[in-house]
Parts: structure tokens; sequence; C-alpha cells
């Protein structure tokens, strides 16, 4: 359901044994989709609970004719990427240097809570938030997808997801993806979303 981790989708039934898997890199650049994101205050598909845990996105997935969906999209908060300190951060000494090649990369500096200021200051000056990129996004929702089509039916889907069917949450949950799976479809076509689900591999 658009979270960074999925579950064990339910036991797969053989879909071809001589069928080679295709890249999903390969899919995107194929299908020429693309992604435009923006913070959101909450990720609607989410209860309540657990909300200020994660950083919360708007993800605008486009495709070749122009025709988009929002997904929104989830991201622990110490998720991050190196920035370019500002360059009054220098004259204070708050850090001295980031090497050049870690900007942009995954941030591994001090994080909370902080043993003093010098740290504070680095991570909330010199990172931020790594925002969802195309292929994670993409990748969540296909396992999603994957796991209910597998599953047939809101009572085994749950079963495999190791949650309850009298569950409330699983429902809401179960009826998202179900919703998306609508979305998608609308957006690829039934051939390629079929593709994508299984003819990529998807990890």
């Amino acid at each position: 359901m658009t979270e960074q981790a999925t579950e064990t989708a339910p036991e797969e039934e053989s879909y071809d044994d001589d069928l080679e898997m295709e890249d999903l890199d390969d899919f995107l650049k194929e299908e020429k989709l693309q992604m435009h994101v923006l913070l959101a205050h909450e990720n609607p598909y989410r209860s309540r609970v657990g909300q200020a845990e994660s950083l919360h996105w708007s993800c605008k997935l486009i495709n070749n004719n122009r025709q988009w969906i929002t997904i929104y999209f989830s991201k622990g908060l110490e998720i991050r990427v190196w920035n370019e300190p500002p360059q009054g951060l220098i004259a204070e000494g708050l850090p001295h240097h980031v090497p050049k090649e870690k900007i942009g990369k995954r941030y591994d500096g001090p994080m909370p809570p902080f043993e003093n200021e010098r740290d504070k200051e680095t991570f909330e000056r010199c990172s931020s938030p790594e925002a969802p990129y195309l292929k994670e996004v993409m990748l969540c929702i296909a396992i999603d997808l994957k796991n209910i089509e597998l599953a047939g039916s809101f009572e085994r889907w749950a079963t495999a997801m190791k949650s309850s069917p009298d569950s409330i949450l699983a429902k809401g949950s179960f009826e998202t993806i179900l919703k998306q799976r609508s979305q998608m479809q609308q957006l690829l076509g039934e051939e390629v979303y079929h593709r994508l689900l299984y003819e990529i591999e998807l990890k």
C-alpha cells in the first residue's frame, strides 16, 4: 500500500517457467513513465496512528500520453540525503566540509538525539529528506497489486498478509489497493498493467 516496505506476497503459482523476467528499470524507460513529487501533510492511505513517524509525499505518475494519477507514499523520517552546506555554516565551522562525492547520496551523519549543537546543525542544515524515486514507488505499487491479484479475495489476502479478515484497517488497506488497481489499469492500459505484474522482476 505504497509504503517503503511491503509484506511478503502470497504464495505464487508459476506463471511461466520459461519466461525471462524483464528489469523494472528497463520497463520504466520503455514506457516513458515519469513522476513529480511534493511533500504532503498526510498519507490518506494510512491510519492516523503512526503518521508522525514518516514523511508523506504526493506522487504524480505520468504516462507517455501525459495522462496522470496521484499516489501517496510515505518514507521514514531518518531517510535523508546529504546537501551542500550553506556558505554561512562553513564560516561558522558547522560543519567544515561535506565531501562533494557525498552530495545527493544517502545521509550517514549524526542522527537524533544529538550529542552537541554541531551534530544538530549538520543534520538540519546539511541534509534533507530523501524524496521517493520512481522505481521504489512503482515497485511497492506493483507488489501490492500482485498480492491482491494472486489472493483473489479479501479473506485470502488478509490471511497472506498475516492480518485478520475481521480487521477494519486491513479491509481499508485492501480497498485502497483496489482503487490503485483501477488507477494503474487506466494509466498503463490492461496489457502493460499485466506485463508489469507478471513479466517484470519485482525486486
